[in-house]
Order: C-alpha cells, then structure tokens, then sequence
C-alpha cells in the first residue's frame, strides 16, 4: 500500500497535526530528550548488557540477534520501496534544538534518507515484544508500560519528520515478527510460573 501511495492521505494528515505543534519550544526539547531513549544505538548497548548479565543472557542474545536482522531486512526494504522521508523544518523563536539532531538510520547510504518501515520502531517493538515473553508472571502488570515504549519511540520520530505514520506502524509490524520468529527459533520461552 505505500508503494503505491495508497496511505499518502492518512501520512499527510497526521504530518499537518504535527506542523501545528513544532512552535512549542518545550515540546521540541521534550521530544529530543525523549528521542534518546529509542535511539538505535542505546538498544543496541542495552543488548550487549543484556547478553553479559548471566540470568538475561538468553534474551540478550536473541535481542542483539533481532537488532542485526531488522537493521539488514530494513535496510532493502527502504530500498525496495524507495520513500523518502518526510519534509519537516522545525521551527523555534529561541533555537532550543538548533544544532541538536536525532539519531539518523544506521544502515547504507543508499538507504540513508528512505523512510519505510521505520528502524526505531521495529528494534523498540521487538525489544517490548521479548520483555514482555521474558516477564515472570508477577510482574505482568508491567505488560502495558512495556508496550508504551515503542509507542512513546515513535513521538519523537514524527514530531522531528523522520517517519510518516505508516513507517511507524510499518517498523512496528516489522520488529513484532522478528520477534516472534527469533523467539520461536531460539527457543525463548516465558519464566515459569
């Protein structure tokens, strides 16, 4: 469907939402602030910490494995589908972000300002994914602030035009079935009871 353009009404209007805001100083500062949390690089160290820790070394593993396979498969998607990021400047009276950028896509230069499905958001939705496998059962009530991360991911990357929606939900999809299938296949299983 975005190959074809046929999301194109729903990605320009939720883009017009998010020019109406791009004023607010405090908003764009909250937004850079926020954008560190799901940088690429950050869930990528959080792995490797992950995969020293004997007692969270298996979802480590699987986790750094899902971050290498996502990066790959993404990068040729972006190239398959061939859509650009979005045109965004942001606009502040008192240059609050000026000269402070979010995390660009680690992947090939090719792909480097291709947008679709959205990197971010697939590594996030795959580490909330084996968080959520991995939780011992006394604290599933953690289960929908496990989820809020890779929607809170998402915000920044809008916000700042590094996405259009259907990237997000395109990267969100994507990174659910790495994690599925590296879990299945690496045989991560929940905590017993």
């Amino acid at each position: 469907m975005v190959i074809l353009g046929e999301t194109s009404d729903l990605d320009d209007l939720v883009l017009s939402s998010i020019r109406m805001n791009q004023g607010n100083n405090t908003l764009n500062a909250t937004m850079l602030i926020l954008s560190y949390f799901g940088d690429t690089s950050t869930l990528l160290l959080l792995s490797i910490v992950l995969t020293i820790v004997r007692r969270t070394r298996r979802i480590g593993v699987v986790f750094l494995t899902c971050i290498v396979i996502i990066l790959i498969l993404a990068m040729y998607i972006k190239i398959l589908v061939g859509r650009e990021i979005p045109q965004i400047t942001i606009t502040s009276s008192r240059n609050t972000t000026q000269g402070q950028k979010i995390e660009e896509e680690i992947i090939s230069p090719m792909a480097r300002d291709l947008s679709y499905p959205a990197t971010h958001i697939a590594i996030a939705a795959c580490f909330a994914y084996l968080l959520e496998l991995s939780m011992p059962r006394r604290f599933r009530y953690l289960i929908p602030f496990i989820w809020s991360y890779p929607v809170l991911m998402a915000f920044p990357r809008l916000h700042f035009g590094q996405y259009y929606i259907t990237d997000v939900i395109g990267g969100f999809l994507l990174g659910l079935i790495i994690g599925m299938a590296m879990s299945n296949i690496m045989r991560l299983k929940s905590p017993e009871k």
